[in-house]
């Protein structure tokens, strides 16, 4: 296994976990925003996932050497629990298939990105790490509204 292959199922195991934690969310909950202040910029559950989806198709796109299209900071459209899973793991199917029709050379190049310039090495993790993060967050959320379990993903 190359790094691109190993870090295409990193990715697609990172939309996994985040997929299941969206699972174990009570429908009423994946727009709630934990604030006590109305002015808070404080995002939603599908907020997480919807931006989740845009930068792994963004990244996929790099990859593959096109433009990205869509906007990572767009109100999230509006979806059902079962699309927000569907949608996040093909957009990580999207990126692990882009890795992995890809030569490793592109880890040497610079990409341009929304947040400046970027290195290809940190291009192929960027997915990966974004959803672990906003994995974290939905555990977080769920704690914020009494869920005091931590609903372990099955096996991949």
């Amino acid at each position: 296994m190359n790094v691109l292959e190993w870090q295409a199922t990193v990715t697609e195991r990172a939309a996994h976990w985040l997929a299941h934690f969206v699972s174990t969310t009570p429908d009423d909950k994946l727009t709630w925003k934990p604030s006590a202040d109305p002015s808070s910029k404080t995002r939603d559950i599908l907020d997480m996932v919807s931006e989740s989806i845009g930068a792994n198709r963004m990244m996929a796109a790099m990859v593959r050497g096109e433009t990205p299209k869509g906007d990572l900071h767009a109100a999230a459209p509006a979806m059902t629990s079962e699309q927000a899973q569907d949608e996040l793991r093909a957009s990580a199917k999207e990126f692990g298939d882009a890795l992995r029709a890809a030569d490793e050379s592109i880890l040497g190049v610079t990409y341009t990105t929304p947040f400046g310039p970027m290195p290809g090495y940190a291009i192929i993790a960027m997915p990966a790490s974004n959803m672990d993060y906003h994995s974290g967050q939905v555990n977080y959320v769920q704690r914020l509204y009494g869920d005091i379990d931590f609903h372990m993903p099955p096996a991949q």
